[in-house]
């Protein structure tokens, strides 16, 4: 890494500093050398100490953070998929970034806010009398289009919908009851039986969900007989 290329200046806290030093270096963020970046960092609050300039807190603890990280990574790691210590460094830095991105296209905003003119509304005087006039046949059409267009809003009849009023409705219930009595004829029942007779999607639906709730009131009990084919027994009895 090249040396310390960043000017004396005040920072707006050490995060502002590092990201200007690794900006300086030309390194990647993602691979930060923690040993030239901690190295570059003393030296400025070195500098800051020499000419009497306000040293924060938060560049103190930066400072014992920096420390922490560089004894870390000088440890051998006890498993290669150990997390690496600058991580944390790395996201602080990248997410910082981004805020003073977004801050200074804020500030651009601000600035052209401030180039803007508005025009003050205008008080204006309307006619008491419309004075144009209009062939017959303009006012015809206009009127014609006027009823097309609350045709079109009309709400809509009862008989369209019956088609679906005349559907049968299959209640879970009525599904249950309609197994149950089933079982009480035959110890066991095939799965696929239950939809020999079914008509609707409804109907299918309704049986599904009927076999579903008496598994899980433990009334019946659902087991695999081989060859993809599913037999439905009462438990305890008949259901």
């Amino acid at each position: 890494m090249d040396k310390p290329l960043f000017k004396l200046k005040v920072y707006e806290g050490p995060l502002d500093l590092l990201l200007d030093m690794i900006k300086n270096s030309k390194v990647d963020i993602f691979d930060i050398d923690i040993f030239e970046i901690s190295e570059q960092f003393f030296l400025y609050i070195k500098t800051m100490k020499e000419m009497n300039m306000d040293l924060t807190a938060d560049f103190l603890v930066m400072a014992s953070q920096l420390l922490l990280i560089k004894s870390r990574m000088l440890l051998p790691r006890a498993e290669p998929e150990e997390e690496d210590p600058r991580r944390d460094l790395t996201w602080a830095l990248l997410e910082y970034e981004r805020c003073k991105e977004n801050a200074a296209a804020l500030a651009e905003l601000k600035n052209r806010a401030g180039e803007t003119f508005s025009k003050p509304p205008e008080n204006l005087v309307f006619p008491k009398k419309y004075r144009e006039t209009m062939p017959q046949s303009s006012i015809v059409n206009a009127y014609a289009r006027v009823l097309l267009k609350n045709a079109r809003r009309t709400p809509p009849r009862p008989d369209d919908f019956s088609e679906i009023l005349k559907r049968e409705i299959y209640s879970v219930a009525d599904k249950i009851t309609e197994i149950s009595k089933r079982l009480k004829m035959a110890v066991k029942l095939d799965f696929i039986t239950l939809f020999s007779r079914v008509r609707t999607r409804s109907e299918i639906v309704a049986t599904f969900l009927a076999v579903l709730e008496l598994v899980s009131d433990k009334k019946i009990k659902v087991t695999d007989a081989g060859n993809m084919n599913y037999e439905i027994e009462a438990i305890d009895g008949p259901a």
